[in-house]
């Protein structure tokens, strides 16, 4: 679980060397099923998606 209460924005490469570096490694389903996100803005959370949405892209091409 990441608590990301605290988070007031997130850039996309971040997030992408994060979340989608994850993505990347263990797949899109795995990451959606492992990683819970809570308290979350929806601005944080929406970087998160692109760069999940971007590796999960890259793998499937």
């Amino acid at each position: 679980m990441i608590d990301l209460a605290a988070v007031e924005s997130i850039s996309e490469s971040f997030a992408d060397e994060l979340f989608g570096v994850l993505v990347l490694e263990r797949g899109f389903d795995f990451v959606i099923k492992h990683v819970k996100i809570i308290n979350a803005a929806d601005d944080v959370l929406r970087s998160i998606a692109i760069a999940m949405k971007r590796r999960r892209s890259a793998v499937a091409a």
